[in-house]
């Protein structure tokens, strides 16, 4: 669209939104407006950030394409007012429409739409009623409420919807469930771990304990994302036989949980525990490496890590030279603010934005005095 045909549609739209309409015995009917395209007019509403009833009546009587795109823009645009044209998306013909339509009344936020979604959970097909169960379980609808929606279909249908959500509902409400699942078998067992993973409580300890010996690696990674947010100083060392894990995930989510332990201090960093950090630092997967660098700042001081920070800060690839820049001011040994001085001036923004973070951890205020001043705006 042209510069000035957008400025002549912001105009009809403006007059438009602004007449009253005219009684009428008969539904509104959308102004004719000639030459605008759907496209245009969802990125107009998403843009502008402002619900325009005229435009969605418009789209909502379009094709199918027209009315999914719809749909996803009422989510994104997060006005009220789009929850009743969403509601009504539910029951649409069109697959695509309805499973973007369950899913943007949960980004909308509105709980009364919770009765909606839950009828929708039980009756729409399995990709939507899995949204709708999810959406209604983040707008605060019980989980008796949700199971009861589901009550009529099959056994496994239900966990098809269910599980996926679980992680939405009270931590309190989600271990019976859980237990149930991992029991059963199949893909609902990850969905469970995570569940449990995401919404750690202490008295899935048992639970979480149990899944570190689990065959599957995606269960043992859910369960150290557990133990880092209830666990204690028992569970390092089960943390640290993850780190010889040969898949990446168990060792990337264990090098986070040791390092949740240690910083909220319910455990002391160990001589094993250091030395299986050490070990990763030099991990040929680079996502197990970048997060080793990360956990060994929560190590320092340390007569071997906290050299082989500094050298990663002064000459490490890529995001490692930032990071341990940060695990080194973090753990404030004596290599660390002659590092921060000499990247602040380094030619890679993204050092000189971590030198920034980094000063500020040390309390270099005249470090940071210069790095307000920098060309680049994130810096």
């Amino acid at each position: 669209m042209s510069r000035s045909g957008a400025a002549a549609l912001l105009v009809a739209l403006t007059v438009a939104g602004c007449r009253p309409l005219p009684p009428s015995t008969s539904p509104p009917t959308t102004p004719e407006l000639p030459g605008l395209d759907s496209a245009a007019l969802l990125l107009l509403l998403v843009d502008r950030q402002l619900f325009d009833p005229f435009t969605v009546r418009r789209l909502a009587d379009g094709p199918a394409a027209e009315r999914a795109g719809l749909a996803r823009a009422l989510g994104r645009l997060g006005d009220p007012r789009g929850r009743v044209q969403l509601e009504i998306f539910l029951g649409d013909p069109d697959p695509e429409t309805r499973a973007r339509a369950a899913f943007a009344l949960g980004q909308l936020g509105d709980p009364r739409a919770v009765p909606a979604l839950l009828a929708a959970a039980g009756r729409a097909d399995r990709r939507t009623g899995r949204l709708a169960v999810g959406s209604a379980a983040r707008l605060g609808g019980a989980l008796p409420e949700v199971v009861s929606a589901l009550s009529g279909l099959s056994e496994e249908e239900v966990r098809e919807r269910l599980l996926p959500s679980l992680f939405h509902v009270p931590a309190a409400e989600i271990r019976p469930v859980a237990v149930a699942a991992l029991a059963g078998g199949g893909a609902g067992r990850r969905w469970a771990a995570y569940a449990l993973a995401r919404r750690a409580d202490p008295e899935s300890l048992p639970e979480l304990e149990a899944l570190l010996d689990d065959p599957d690696p995606w269960l043992r990674g859910w369960a150290a994302r557990g133990l880092g947010a209830v666990g204690g100083a028992a569970h390092l060392p089960r943390l640290e036989a993850l780190l010889e894990e040969p898949e990446p995930g168990p060792v990337i989510q264990a090098l986070r949980a040791g390092r949740a332990l240690i910083e909220s201090g319910r455990a002391a960093p160990t001589r094993g525990w250091r030395a299986g950090v050490s070990r990763r630092l030099d991990d040929s997967r680079p996502g197990v490496r970048l997060t080793a660098v990360e956990a060994a700042g929560s190590c320092l001081p340390d007569g071997e890590l906290g050299p082989r920070l500094a050298g990663r800060a002064r000459a490490g690839v890529g995001r490692e030279r930032a990071l341990a820049l940060l695990a080194l001011a973090a753990g404030d040994p004596p290599e660390a603010a002659p590092l921060v001085r000499r990247a602040a001036a380094d030619p890679d923004p993204a050092v000189r934005e971590a030198a920034a973070e980094a000063a500020a951890a040390l309390g270099e205020t005249g470090i940071l005095a210069r790095l307000a001043a920098d060309r680049e705006p994130r810096v």
